[in-house]
């Protein structure tokens, strides 16, 4: 196998990216106030706005994101074998550089997930050499969610079974982002932030959910699924198929069936946060096969070649959203929370957005690696010799 690029991963991971600037630029980089000022008559596009968005990408784009991180994690163990290099330690390396990166980055951005996918991608050197039919099984379990299966089960044997999760100070967070100096969100993000976010992280099953879809990754690269588009057309049909099919389901049992059936609220909240859950596994694989048919059928599109221009940088494009997001929308800068409502926060991102994609562009013409990705090449083999420029 060559060590080319695969334009569809490249160009489906911008899409990613896409998806989490949008959600991040509605939520206000993890800053929920809404917007004090915010112009009334746009009040009902807002809403709308809102709904699309984060029916769209909402756990969906972080998914994405995730299963190519496994991918990706396959396809640097894999070629560096092949060459008859055993990659893990560098790959562990590797992983301890972005957990720095990621947590340089959390000093500024609550929100981070660099530091999450370095930890939760540690186990993956791991699981390289087990066989394909245990790493199904694994990847099965945690993306069924047992764990809210069995709360779910055992919430018919004891009726009153109430649900108990910790998500956090989001409370504390809020109030530093929107009234605290610059020095106090940093102060809060070191301590205060992390504790919620790995609160957050266990309370929506994100934990093993993640490495579920880091497996799934793996399977894609050693089955080829990404690298043998034509003569997968067919299952990829397939898989677009059943993920529509299972959306249209559970969003029928999560907006449809728990309002006529009778059951408790315990009952009625489970089943509604497992149906939203599945909805959006199903959805995940919509839009991954979905994608590459548009990919195959359109490959030539100039929007495929600017996403994957985006996802290439897709290190450099992520770190940056919140850097300059983050100044704009909190208290100790702009304050951009008090008067940008969904409507406008959206036509940020998309101003945003444009610029990040020229400065991909024009970046590209010169350097093979983005500025982030070649820091953590480098960093990675320990030298600093390597060649950045075409």
């Amino acid at each position: 196998m060559g060590k080319s690029r695969i334009v569809v991963v490249d160009a489906l991971r911008g899409f990613a990216l896409v998806g989490i600037l949008l959600l991040h630029a509605l939520e206000h980089f993890d800053f929920f106030w809404p917007a004090t000022y915010n112009p009334a008559v746009l009040s009902g596009l807002d809403k709308i706005i809102h709904d699309v968005t984060f029916f769209i990408f909402a756990g969906k784009s972080y998914a994405i994101f995730s299963v190519l991180f496994g991918f990706s994690f396959y396809i640097q163990m894999r070629n560096q074998e092949l060459k008859g290099i055993d990659f893990r330690g560098r790959f562990a390396w590797r992983l301890v550089l972005l957990l720095v990166l990621g947590y340089l980055h959390t000093l500024i951005y609550m929100g981070d997930i660099l530091m999450i996918y370095a930890i939760m991608g540690l186990p993956l050197i791991l699981f390289y050499k087990v066989p394909t039919r245990f790493l199904v099984l694994v990847a099965a379990l945690l993306l069924l969610h047992v764990t809210r299966l069995y709360e779910l089960v055992y919430s018919f044997i004891d009726t009153d079974f109430t649900i108990q999760r910790d998500w956090g100070d989001w409370t504390r967070a809020s109030n530093t982002f929107g009234g605290g100096t610059f020095w106090e969100v940093v102060k809060h993000n070191t301590s205060f932030a992390i504790i919620t976010k790995i609160k957050w992280t266990v309370a929506s099953a994100r934990v093993y959910q993640l490495f579920g879809l880091f497996v799934v990754g793996m399977l894609l690269g050693r089955t080829g699924y990404f690298e043998n588009l034509e003569s997968n057309k067919r299952k990829i049909w397939k898989n677009f198929f059943i993920g529509f099919i299972g959306m249209v389901l559970f969003q029928f049992v999560q907006k449809g069936l728990v309002n006529w059936i009778t059951i408790n609220d315990t009952q009625k909240s489970l089943i509604t946060e497992l149906a939203g859950i599945f909805t959006n596994m199903s959805m995940l694989v919509m839009w991954i096969n979905g994608f590459i048919l548009l990919y195959l059928r359109f490959k030539k599109a100039q929007i495929f070649e600017n996403l994957s221009l985006y996802g290439k940088m897709s290190l450099t494009s992520y770190v940056t959203q919140p850097l300059i997001g983050v100044p704009l929308f909190y208290g100790y800068g702009f304050g951009l929370y008090q008067y940008l409502g969904n409507t406008l926060s959206f036509l940020y991102a998309v101003v945003f957005l444009l610029l990040q994609l020229m400065f991909c562009k024009v970046w590209f013409k010169y350097y093979t690696y983005g500025p982030l990705e070649w820091l953590w090449r480098a960093l990675t083999y320990f030298n600093f010799n390597l060649k950045m420029k075409r």
